[in-house]
């Protein structure tokens, strides 16, 4: 019996051989394994009697209780077989991951006359379980990431956002206060000016009034 290393899901052929130390005519064997974690799907009689007619059956399948009774090849008439072979193939199904033993048992296998000796080898099937990656699981926001950040920037004054209305809301260049303060200068000496000459009037005016009263 062969070994084998697959995984879960996976649908795979074993192979029971024969290596006769003597020419062979007849075989029969039944076959265990362990149903939670293989299911067999198809049985088929392998190469070992292949050129020879033969009476042979494949086996009977119990997937409940993991067994194949009643599977046997014999060659019809003259002839014998003394070359290696395959006696069965066997597709199994793994169902679960594990280590499952599949055995043979109940064997028998003949010659021209009688049973002949025979050593017996189970074979193991390593199944691997599938990878399932983890689910994306949401993690809780860190309690520094919600804390509100202080802004050290005062918000913004309306009237810095709205755009002037026209061209006597802009501030005043450089050139143009100049001329404001000179405009203001002129203003003020033209306000002076006009204070001293009211000022001299009244005076010529009291002169008069006073030469007159003294003449």
């Amino acid at each position: 019996m062969e070994n084998a290393y697959v995984t879960e899901g996976d649908h795979f052929a074993l192979n029971i051989s024969c290596f006769p130390t003597e020419p062979i005519k007849a075989w029969e064997l039944k076959v265990s394994f362990p149903p939670e974690l293989l299911q067999v799907i198809n049985i088929s009689q392998g190469d070992f009697f292949d050129g020879y007619q033969t009476f042979a059956m494949n086996g009977l399948i119990d997937n409940v209780n993991g067994t194949i009774i009643n599977a046997y090849g014999l060659v019809l008439g003259q002839g014998n077989v003394s070359e290696a072979g395959h006696l069965l193939t066997i597709v199994f199904n793994a169902i679960a991951p594990g280590n499952a033993t599949v055995g043979i048992y109940g064997v028998g296998v003949t010659n021209e006359t009688g049973y002949v000796a025979r050593e017996l080898y189970n074979g193991t099937v390593h199944i691997a379980g599938i990878y399932v990656p983890p689910e994306n699981v949401t993690q809780p926001p860190d309690e520094n990431d919600t804390q509100p950040q202080n802004d050290t920037n005062p918000p913004p004054n309306k009237n810095d956002m709205m755009p002037p209305s026209s061209s006597d809301d802009l501030p005043p260049s450089s050139e143009n206060a100049v001329v404001q303060n000179q405009n203001t200068r002129l203003e003020d000496s033209l306000s002076t000016f006009g204070t001293l000459m009211v000022a001299l009037v009244l005076v010529n005016f009291a002169i008069a009034i006073f030469a007159r009263l003294r003449y």
